[in-house]
């Protein structure tokens, strides 16, 4: 699984619009702590 794998998953979560306001707020916190362990800085 590579970096640009976990984006593309971030993205549909983000953008579907099943998914309720408090999913999407989850979402953008657990990619704000996972963002640290990347390695890239682009």
């Amino acid at each position: 699984l590579t970096e640009d794998d976990v984006i593309d998953v971030y993205q549909r979560l983000l953008w579907s619009p099943q998914n309720t306001v408090i999913t999407k707020q989850y979402t953008l916190l657990s990619l704000t702590k996972l963002s640290t362990r990347f390695q890239r800085g682009n």
